[in-house]
């Protein structure tokens, strides 16, 4: 019987288990019964990008195996590279990468688990990287290591930025100068997708927001509403568009996706109107799993011609 229990982690939360049978992938130690691996969902990372490992350990040693934290089993390290072997020096580590709660791997099992890194390492520049992973266990004689994963942290291409001035509260206070910048990126198998950075006056990165995939011809629109966030309009598909909001903190608000009206086909748009509520022209409302919508608004009425989503 297949047994299956999703595991995701961030550094230092409660982990869940996901276990399946060994599929008889190979290790670094071919005699090891306990093999780990890593996995990166990408190859190019803008800086500061949240990065998620999905780290994996098969288990054929014919006994389960019990990870706690305070074993400290997981050793990650993130090195630069700077030459055709692979070596350089380490990254400091500003926190350890934590599974922070007790599991167990059966025998004949894997266990998956999935971490973001990126505020484990200064990430902030461009270069090339690899990452390694080691795993001591009951009984292991030594620490094992896994393959190391080259990737690449890269400056985007800039779309569009805009400078604006923002309050966090309205008693007194001075305003603060932000900005927003769209950008794309491409990776090394030509997939495109696009970013927002919202960063404050000296430039620093507050939040690296990835707006998912994106069609290469498409060219985004953005506008600012009257509390300073940010709409996005971008295609993800022949007819699909997402619309997707953001406030000056760089937390998404509202991600919905829309279709394009028919019979025109035309590309749909945002529109401002004379209260200041911004709105998604041309197109209906199609609801998405991974739709975001706060649950005190209410979803907004689907129209044939246009479909508007209030800011909260």
């Amino acid at each position: 019987m297949r047994f299956l229990l999703m595991l995701w982690l961030t550094c230092g939360t409660i982990p869940h288990l996901i276990a399946q049978p060994f599929l008889g992938k190979a290790g670094v130690g071919p005699r090891s019964p306990v093999n780990i691996e890593l996995t990166l969902a990408q190859d190019r990372y803008l800086p500061r990008e949240t990065m998620e490992l999905e780290i994996s350990v098969y288990n054929l040693s014919g006994q389960p195996i019990t990870l706690r934290p305070e074993d400290d089993w997981l050793d990650v390290t993130v090195s630069a590279v700077v030459n055709a072997q692979g070596d350089g020096p380490q990254l400091a580590r500003s926190k350890p990468v934590v599974i922070s709660e007790a599991f167990t791997v059966n025998n004949t099992l894997t266990a998956k688990a999935r971490v973001d890194i990126a505020p484990c390492f200064d990430l902030s520049r461009p270069g090339r990287f690899k990452l390694v992973a080691s795993m001591k266990y009951p009984g292991a004689r030594a620490p094992l290591l896994s393959k190391p994963v080259i990737f690449e942290i890269v400056p985007g291409s800039k779309l569009w930025e805009q400078e604006f001035g923002w309050r966090a509260t309205e008693a007194g206070q001075e305003a603060e100068f932000r900005k927003y910048t769209l950008q794309q990126l491409t990776s090394t198998q030509h997939r495109l997708r696009f970013y927002v950075s919202v960063t404050d006056a000296r430039e620093n990165i507050l939040q690296q927001i990835s707006l998912g995939r994106a069609n290469a011809a498409d060219r985004p629109q953005t506008r600012l509403d009257r509390l300073s966030n940010l709409h996005v309009l971008h295609q993800t598909g022949p007819r699909l568009f997402t619309h997707t909001i953001i406030n000056p903190n760089g937390e998404v608000r509202i991600r919905v996706t829309y279709e394009a009206s028919e019979p025109t086909r035309a590309r749909p748009g945002l529109k401002t109107d004379d209260d200041g509520l911004i709105s998604v022209v041309g197109a209906v409302r199609v609801p998405k799993p991974d739709d975001l919508m706060p649950a005190k608004l209410p979803p907004p009425p689907v129209a044939p011609a246009s479909s508007a989503v209030r800011t909260p």
